[in-house]
């Protein structure tokens, strides 16, 4: 996967000072679609939940002592109303326990809590049917290559009833301003335990830092993606981190404009 900076007007193939209509790109089939409508569902939820766990981890961070914390546990989050809860457990042995709960708004903690060892410390099922699936896709998804240093970010999405549940891989940011468009995987875990798929999101590892000075509002990262015939949902997310838009191109004179959670494909030069 290449990728570099460019100009919005240079990436779209519409003729300046003529005054001439530009041919307009080609419509996405239905599985195309599909595909864009998945993308985008998909990437607008990640994003808000690894954003509240980063915060929610500095809010538990700055409330328990770091040698206080369990050697084993994690983290999952949950919709809670117009917030997200993020409560991260700790693991000894078969027991598996409430540790810290925020209950998060965009970046802002809007309440917190300390579980103490005599406290009520037992996790919901549906709390703990995610811990479970994130503990599988973590066991499967050791030794899988990272694109930076430290543990994956982890992002478990809450799963539909009788349906796999989703668990995001995502290699985590390293050096700040320079972000990973590689090592980003999705693992599928079945109810039962069972990993019914997997994938990885590209094939290579890449940093994308910040515009080069001068580029102007109109830059957008440009790479190139050839596992899938459209953005997928990790261009999704890595646009709304960047706050900037992100062109992928897809196959010769295909290419697609990811403006957030907005896909739409653009005709090329």
């Amino acid at each position: 996967m290449a990728a570099r900076w460019a100009l919005v007007m240079a990436l779209l193939a519409i003729p300046m000072g003529s005054g001439a209509l530009a041919k307009p790109p080609p419509r996405p089939s239905v599985a195309e679609q599909a595909a864009i409508s998945r993308a985008a569902e998909r990437g607008r939820l990640i994003y808000p939940y690894d954003q509240a766990a980063w915060h929610a981890t500095d809010e538990m961070m700055r409330r328990i002592p770091t040698a206080s914390l369990p050697a084993d546990g994690g983290w999952v989050v949950e919709p809670q109303g117009d917030l997200l809860r993020v409560t991260y457990y700790g693991v000894e042995g078969e027991a598996i326990y409430a540790l810290f709960r925020a209950d998060m708004r965009g970046s802002k903690v809007v309440q917190s809590r300390v579980f103490a060892a005599d406290d009520d410390r037992t996790l919901t099922r549906e709390t703990l049917a995610l811990v479970r699936a994130r503990q599988v896709a973590m066991s499967h998804g050791n030794g899988k290559a990272r694109c930076t240093s430290g543990p994956f970010n982890v992002v478990v999405v809450p799963r539909q009833a009788g349906q796999p549940t989703s668990v995001y891989l995502l290699s985590p940011m390293a050096t700040a301003g320079e972000y990973p468009f590689g090592g980003h995987y999705e693992i599928e875990v079945a109810p039962d335990g069972a990993v019914v798929s997997e994938r990885a999101f590209t094939k290579t590892c890449l940093d994308i830092g910040a515009p080069p000075a001068g580029a102007g509002d109109g830059a957008m990262a440009v790479v190139s993606h050839v596992m899938d015939p459209t953005p997928t949902e990790i261009h999704v997310f890595l646009s709304l981190w960047m706050g900037k838009p992100v062109a992928v191109i897809t196959a010769p004179k295909q290419g697609w404009s990811v403006s957030g959670d907005q896909i739409e494909p653009v005709r090329m030069n």
